[in-house]
């Protein structure tokens, strides 16, 4: 869950086109203007949602607006989130080094969170399977293919690799970050800097 990575200092965004036709996105990327054509929201200001159904975000170019329980949330564009990164790296000014490590720390947080929210969920599944018999169970909480999908995850991944043979520590700190947001969150990493 992205909403478990986007705790401060991190700033995480859901990124969408505002397109979904394949002549407008053949166009927009030809024309190098995906970013200029897409809406960024962040998984903070979307929420948790307490079933596993899929929920939608709709954003017109001025209103975003989660579609499941309809709220209004904020929708950026690319100009937006530039500026907000800009001002984020006008406020801190250290440099990556001193960061990294902090970030790698955040993100072994921000895993626990949501191993801990699956392991509720999981206790609170083998509950109900102790009172009920496996057909109500099917049709009163199906297990949905997220969950499914994170529990062979869980499974199959080996934890975050060490490394031994590394001689750059800030490279060391950034491949075990990309590594959790790619195997435990499914996102990439971006480091912004100030040039």
């Amino acid at each position: 869950m992205l909403v478990e990575l986007d705790q401060s200092p991190n700033i995480v965004f859901y990124a969408a086109p505002m397109f979904h036709q394949k002549h407008e996105f053949d166009q927009a990327f030809l024309s190098g203007a995906v970013r200029q054509r897409s809406f960024f929201t962040r998984p903070q200001d979307i929420g948790h949602f307490s079933d596993d159904k899929e929920h939608c975000v709709s954003f017109d170019g001025g209103t975003c607006v989660v579609m499941s329980e309809p709220r209004v949330i904020e929708g950026l564009g690319i100009f937006e989130v530039e500026s907000l990164l800009r001002d984020r790296l006008s406020e801190d000014k250290r440099p990556l080094r001193e960061v990294a490590d902090e970030a790698v720390l955040e993100a072994s947080y921000a895993r626990e969170r949501l191993s801990k929210r699956i392991r509720e969920k999981q206790s609170a599944r083998q509950m109900i399977e102790d009172v009920f018999q496996e057909q109500i169970i099917k049709e009163v909480l199906p297990i949905s293919a997220a969950d499914t999908f994170i529990e062979r995850q869980e499974a199959n991944v080996p934890a975050i690799p060490t490394f031994s043979s590394v001689a750059d520590s800030d490279m060391k700190s950034l491949q075990i970050l990309a590594d959790v947001g790619l195997r435990e969150f499914n996102a990439q990493l971006y480091v912004v800097q100030e040039s």
